[in-house]
């Protein structure tokens, strides 16, 4: 990182070094999204260091290895973590000969294939950016019909006013995603990634649809008992039954 003469260094050596460690610090700091524990650490050995007159070459020398060996080591944990992501990627490859739970993955690509997808990063799993596609077509094309005639033909609207809450934090709005979607996208694009993080928010994006999406469906079947649905308002709740079927998400309710 820097070289050092074994002699006593100038004011404008000191200045220079400081500045090169600190940059390094926040580096650090920002490349591997830690704390500013070691760069306070460091400024707190500095400030005795300066007043109790050390060899200010030997010190920063010291510091150097110091900053040195925690940059080595986030990067090592970093390879290990890709290492462990492309060995799980090829084991999902790697098992070519169509087992039982192929044939369930290679059907689930088949039934969600025609849905559209929303556009983030492509190291999301296609089933999330497939059904979060799906919900924002259902938004846009049946849920007006369906709010409308729960509040003007039902006694169910304060519950619909609830899952129409739900529904805009899950399809975000215009070109904005969901909160949970960037969350997923945030630990996908991380240089450190968490596997288990990433799986976890995976599952929390496809288990927070499929409960609103039962939700949804479970108001519709009480809310024709008390009055007949326009065709529209019934096409949308097929549109939901087909998409619940297809990504597998009949069980997946609150409580």
């Amino acid at each position: 990182m820097l070289r050092f003469l074994r002699r006593g260094l100038s004011n404008e050596e000191i200045a220079k070094t400081l500045k090169k460690i600190r940059k390094e610090y926040n580096s650090y700091i920002i490349t591997y999204m830690k704390p500013s524990r070691a760069k306070d650490e460091f400024e707190s050995r500095y400030y005795f260091a300066a007043k109790y007159k050390e060899n200010l070459a030997i010190f920063f020398r010291n510091e150097i290895e110091i900053l040195t060996d925690l940059i080595n080591l986030e990067k090592e944990k970093q390879a290990q973590k890709e290492k462990d992501l492309e060995l799980l990627q090829k084991k999902r490859v790697r098992q070519n000969g169509m087992g039982f739970a192929d044939k369930v993955l290679k059907e689930l690509e088949d039934r969600i294939r025609l849905y559209p997808e929303i556009n983030i990063t492509d190291k999301a799993n296609p089933e999330v950016k497939k059904l979060f596609g799906a919900l924002k077509q259902y938004d846009e094309r049946y849920w007006n019909n369906f709010c409308k005639y729960i509040r003007t033909a039902t006694p169910f609207g304060r519950a619909v006013d609830t899952l129409q809450n739900e529904l805009l934090l899950l399809s975000g709005t215009g070109s904005k995603n969901s909160p949970l979607i960037d969350r997923y996208v945030f630990l996908l694009e991380r240089k450190d990634q968490d596997l288990r993080a990433i799986t976890y928010a995976e599952q929390s994006c496809i288990k927070q649809v499929a409960f609103l999406l039962n939700e949804i469906v479970e108001l519709y079947r009480k809310s024709v008992t008390t009055a007949e649905p326009p065709i529209e308002v019934t096409d949308g709740y097929n549109y939901l039954n087909q998409l619940i079927f297809n990504f597998r998400l009949t069980d997946i309710k609150k409580g």
